[in-house]
């Protein structure tokens, strides 16, 4: 849902989904090839109202972030957000997966 769909809005280049599960945990990752998130931002990625002021991210990544986080933490996981290496945004979520 909203991780995706903040990756197609804000993000640029193709989308990469990456899942992979270990230690009793599930680890999603929505991968794009924009410019990133401000560094500025991504103290504050998961306020509610928090906005990147560049105009390619601007109009509401920080409510979708919020709503991700929001979900993780309700299933007992959390969520995250970082600037890839070589350009781009990394939003991942870490869920458990039940009893190991």
């Amino acid at each position: 849902g909203s991780m995706v769909d903040n990756a197609l809005r804000y993000g640029a280049g193709p989308i990469d989904l990456e899942a992979a599960g270990e230690n009793g945990s599930v680890e999603i990752h929505v991968l794009d090839r924009g410019a990133g998130f401000p560094e500025e931002f991504l103290g504050r990625a998961f306020e509610r109202f928090s906005r990147a002021s560049s105009s390619d991210r601007d109009g509401g990544s920080g409510l979708g972030l919020a709503i991700v986080q929001t979900i993780a933490c309700a299933h007992g996981g959390e969520a995250h957000v970082a600037n890839r290496a070589g350009g781009g945004a990394d939003v991942w979520l870490i869920l458990p997966t039940g009893p190991s």
